[in-house]
């Protein structure tokens, strides 16, 4: 038989708890940690940390009751004892339809990956409640998938879109013009100070900072009358690690924007595309570029003229098509960027370039025009076409002469 002396006794008890509240707490996250999965709130989650993305144990449970009277309703999360997550992270939790996420074997490794359409179980923690003896974790639905330009380099965040707290007439009548009176708010992760700069590219996140007053966002859902908001209000202190922003309607630019790719500021004063070419994706989707004419009857036809030389002349419109491998419906975007010198500046590669006009008749067939201007003569150019991840790119060499 062991003794032990009182101090020996003692350092045993203080291991537990300094005191009888700590022995109590420390019974019971043991009582918690050994039950948890037996919960009929229990669902295994796939959050996102600084590391990447890992599996985690939660109890998922409702704070407020859904009416239809009220915005969108938050909900619980509660992690296993002493685990605790940075309010801005991404959970993606189990619906009713399986105890499995809704993600495949390739969507694992980069959930970003997954059509915003199917990304029915993402959720964004907004907040941490330390009101009860164990830490609780408010989760809001992520519904809308945000999308700006900065630095000519298209941005974008799946984050929470929220009614505005107050009523609007929607558009508002003065003497002069009718202006529009209708606002809406919208919650995302700040995601630099989430998961750190120098993991944003690796992790497949854009930094949300760049957010900012009067950024134009495109949230609709018809693309024939499309709604955009342009950013009145932005705060990024309260709580720490989610950007709120407050968002009043704005008209819609046919000129500028661009409905199909939910992008307001896709298009330049000149209506040239704003942002960078996307690097080349060598990924087995090809396409050509092909001529196309106009015959007596005024049809866009492939046979083209007896006497034509398949050079660009000064003044005239000429048109072409892409021709895709399949059916695949992704926004195309056409491009002419000047070829030859390149000890020419950006400057003068740019006027060049804009005095070749591309007008798209639909998502395949373009009409381009040739400026009036003597300077153009012996230049060379090229025109290419591409999806916005770089997947379709072929290109063709046209000479003005």
């Amino acid at each position: 038989m062991i003794k032990l002396d009182l101090s020996t006794y003692r350092t045993i008890l203080s291991s537990r708890g300094e005191n009888l509240s700590q022995l109590r707490r420390n019974q019971s996250d043991k009582i918690i940690d050994s039950t948890f999965t037996g919960d009929p709130t229990y669902r295994k989650v796939y959050i996102l940390t600084s590391d990447g993305w890992k599996y985690e144990d939660v109890k998922y449970q409702r704070h407020t009751k859904a009416s239809i009277l009220k915005d969108a309703v938050d909900y619980y999360i509660q992690f296993r004892p002493k685990v605790h997550y940075p309010v801005g992270s991404y959970v993606i939790i189990p619906d009713d339809t399986d105890f499995n996420i809704n993600l495949s074997e390739e969507e694992l490794e980069n959930p970003f990956s997954q059509p915003v359409n199917k990304r029915t179980q993402w959720w964004i923690i907004v907040g941490r409640d330390n009101a009860n003896a164990f830490v609780r974790y408010n989760i809001l639905k992520c519904n809308w998938n945000f999308k700006w330009i900065y630095n000519n380099e298209i941005q974008e965040c799946f984050g929470c879109v929220r009614n505005a707290n107050s009523y609007t007439s929607g558009s508002w009548s003065a003497d002069m013009s009718i202006s529009l009176d209708n606002i809406t708010n919208a919650w995302l992760p700040d995601t630099w100070n989430v998961y750190g700069g120098d993991n944003l590219s690796s992790l497949g996140l854009y930094d949300t900072r760049t957010i900012h007053y009067d950024l134009r966002f495109m949230i609709t859902r018809n693309i024939i009358h499309p709604k955009c908001y342009i950013v009145s209000k932005v705060d990024d202190t309260i709580p720490f690690g989610i950007i709120k922003m407050t968002m009043q309607q704005d008209d819609f630019d046919e000129h500028r924007d661009e409905p199909k790719l939910l992008l307001c500021n896709y298009y330049n004063d000149e209506g040239r595309i704003k942002v960078e070419e996307p690097e080349i994706n060598d990924s087995g989707k090809p396409s050509s570029i092909e001529w196309r004419f106009v015959n007596d009857d005024g049809e866009i036809v492939s046979t083209p003229p007896s006497d034509f030389d398949y050079k660009l002349h000064v003044g005239k419109v000429y048109y072409f098509e892409c021709i895709i491998s399949n059916n695949d419906s992704n926004q195309i975007d056409w491009r002419i960027s000047l070829d030859g010198n390149p000890d020419l500046g950006d400057n003068t590669k740019e006027y060049y370039e804009n005095l070749i006009t591309l007008n798209k008749f639909n998502n395949n067939l373009l009409a381009l025009r040739v400026g009036k201007a003597g300077s153009l003569k012996q230049k060379h150019f090229i025109l290419s076409v591409s999806d916005t991840s770089g997947n379709y790119y072929s290109s063709i060499e046209l000479e003005v002469v």
